[in-house]
C-alpha cells in the first residue's frame, strides 16, 4: 500500500496532466475532499488549464452523444410496442366497414401533427359519421 504522501504526489501529477478530480479519484484511492484539499493551492499553467477545458468539453460532448443514443433507442422501443399494439387492435376492427371509412376520413381530414386525435371538417353529417359511426 502506498503512503498518503505518494498518493498526494500522484494526484498532483495527474492534475498537471489534465485529469479531472473524477479521473484522479479513479487512480488515487482517497476521498474527493482529500483530493480537493491537496489540489486547492495548485497553480496550473495556461496549457494545463486548456487541457482540462478540452477534456471537460470532450466529456460533455460524449455524454450528449450517449444520452442521444439512449433516448433514440428508448423512442424506437416505444414505437415498436405501439406498432404491435395497433396491429393487434386493427385485427379487432378490420371487418367493420365504418372503421375503413373512419380511416379514410382521418387520412383526408385529420390533423397529424401531434399525438392527439383531431378531425377537422365543417360538414355535420361527416362529423357525425366520424364520431358516432
Amino acid at each position: 500500500m502506498r503512503s498518503m504522501v505518494q498518493e498526494r504526489a500522484r494526484a498532483i501529477a495527474l492534475r498537471k496532466q489534465g485529469y479531472s478530480y473524477s479521473d484522479i479519484l479513479k487512480e488515487v484511492p482517497v476521498s474527493k475532499s482529500s483530493i480537493s484539499i491537496w489540489l486547492q493551492d495548485l497553480k496550473l499553467t495556461d496549457q494545463e488549464k486548456k487541457s482540462l477545458k478540452n477534456r471537460r468539453e470532450s466529456n460533455i460532448s460524449l455524454g450528449r452523444i450517449r444520452a442521444g443514443a439512449v433516448l433514440r433507442q428508448n423512442r424506437l422501443e416505444r414505437e415498436r410496442l405501439l406498432f404491435l399494439t395497433a396491429k393487434e387492435e386493427f385485427k379487432t376492427w378490420a371487418d367493420d366497414p365504418f372503421f375503413h371509412v373512419g380511416i379514410a376520413l382521418y387520412w383526408a381530414e385529420g390533423a397529424k401533427r401531434n399525438s392527439a386525435f383531431m378531425f377537422v371538417n365543417s360538414d355535420s353529417e361527416m362529423m357525425a359519421l366520424m364520431f358516432y359511426g
